[in-house]
């Protein structure tokens, strides 16, 4: 397949992604939980859960309304038009600290990757020092990055983040030698390996957990016996992808639209089981974003994360 299909591909996949992924058979009841996704490794569990049943199982009415970029995702979000979604602790600290009513009930498991262009030199994220990375400004891809390049000794100072907002057209620079290096979201960063691109490290290897199920504050309060039977279809998805992630490769292509290529060579992420992040996570995010002037003052750690979903499943 050509770049340029490839591309269009994939700008394809995540237009579409909203019609393919919103229903599911039957009509959906009016109360159910409506949660914001991308096609994304973080949202496998949910997606499993739905297709074998799991929801229905635990006596829970759930729509998940798959979202072909974050911006639309985020608005539907603070229009009231979706109940949560799963998002990063970078965009749940802006959403909190901008005076919306949210908290995280728990982190989600997914993976951002960084990636040299095919035939780099480069072997680990310090040989990225003074290059230029594409990533999308002041977000969790940009966190990831520099919290890679950090940990190898390489300060914010020390490399050229430069913006490619659309996902899909920084990959294709990455793999036509036109960016030096990349950070991606999956399935996106694994494609990109497929394809050529030198892995560099990844969320998962920095024991990161920047994804988060977020929802809204008063959904919680009101919604909370519902949103843990929610989480107990999610956690059984867990278990079943973490015990036999192979049988799921084939509904990574036919469920998700995931591209065949990497049908085989998609390395699954072990998905945690609901739990809050950790206080160090939250306050080394909001530190970062301190320094780059995105907010002014950390948030409270038990203002923003709400516990009393997390625990009642515990119990």
């Amino acid at each position: 397949m050509s770049a340029q299909r490839t591309t269009l591909f994939l700008i394809l996949l995540f237009s579409v992604s909203a019609l393919l992924f919103a229903g599911g058979a039957g009509e959906k009841p009016d109360e159910a939980l409506k949660i914001g996704l991308l096609p994304d490794a973080d949202s496998l569990p949910f997606l499993v859960a739905r297709e074998e049943g799991r929801f229905s199982d635990v006596g829970a009415a759930v729509e998940l309304v798959m979202f072909q970029n974050p911006v639309e995702r985020d608005a539907a979000f603070q229009a009231g038009q979706i109940d949560g979604i799963i998002a990063d602790t970078i965009g749940s600290i802006l959403l909190f600290t901008g005076g919306m009513d949210v908290r995280i009930a728990s982190i989600t498991t997914g993976r951002y990757g960084l990636a040299a262009a095919p035939g780099s030199d480069a072997r680990s994220p310090g040989d990225l020092e003074g290059k230029e990375i594409g990533v999308s400004s002041n977000t969790v891809i940009e966190y990831v990055a520099s919290s890679l390049l950090s940990e190898a000794g390489v300060p914010d100072s020390g490399f050229k983040p430069l913006a490619v907002p659309r996902i899909p057209v920084r990959m294709e620079l990455l793999l036509n030698g036109k960016l030096p290096a990349a950070c991606l979201p999956e399935p996106l960063y694994a494609l990109a390996v497929a394809r050529g691109a030198v892995p560099l490290g990844d969320s998962n290897a920095l024991g990161m957990d920047p994804g988060v199920m977020l929802f809204d504050g008063e959904v919680l309060r009101e919604r909370s016996d519902e949103i843990v039977r929610v989480y107990r279809a999610y956690r059984e998805a867990c278990r079943n992808i973490n015990a036999d992630p192979d049988a799921y490769r084939d509904f990574l292509v036919d469920v998700m639209g995931f591209p065949p290529v990497i049908r085989e060579s998609f390395s699954f992420v072990e998905y945690e089981y609901p739990r809050l992040p950790e206080r160090e996570e939250i306050s080394a995010t909001a530190d970062w974003m301190m320094r780059r002037g995105m907010i002014d003052a950390p948030p409270e750690y038990e203002d923003l994360c709400f516990d009393a979903v997390v625990s009642e499943l515990e119990q």
